[in-house]
């Protein structure tokens, strides 16, 4: 987390806004099924990890401290983990067979999700550029 807030400074100083992106839910049971396969042994595993759903909860709570970058820097955030969620048949459709990579569909649920929050930024640019033209 330090090194997210480290590169945000680092940006924001040199008058760089970046935008933070929280991280799409993964499927925790096709992913440990994807990564045992047939060579580890899954009892092995579930004896270090706890539960099948411990890598989810793991990856959930690195995108909430995305958020809370986001927000002590004020940094604008796409909440794709809502978004995602949001979307019926979001794991079935848009994540691979390992449960956790994005399908090619996935890849352009992003893309659209990021054009339309640069669409979104570039109107409030511009809303505040008129504001403060108007107050000159």
């Amino acid at each position: 987390m330090e090194s997210m807030r480290s590169m945000a400074g680092w940006l924001m100083k040199r008058g760089i806004r970046p935008v933070l992106m929280t991280l799409p839910p993964i499927d925790s049971e096709r992913y440990f099924r994807f990564l045992v396969g047939d060579k580890l042994s899954a009892e092995n595993i579930l004896g270090w990890l706890g539960d099948v759903h411990q890598i989810y909860r793991f990856q959930e709570m690195y995108s909430l401290l995305i958020e809370k970058v986001a927000r002590e820097y004020q940094i604008r955030v796409l909440d794709l983990r809502q978004k995602c969620l949001a979307r019926k048949g979001f794991l079935q459709e848009l994540i691979c067979e390992d449960g956790l990579h994005l399908t090619e569909e996935g890849q352009r649920f992003i893309g659209e999700e990021l054009a339309a929050l640069a669409q979104q930024a570039e109107q409030e640019d511009v809303a505040l550029l008129r504001r403060t033209a108007l107050h000159a």
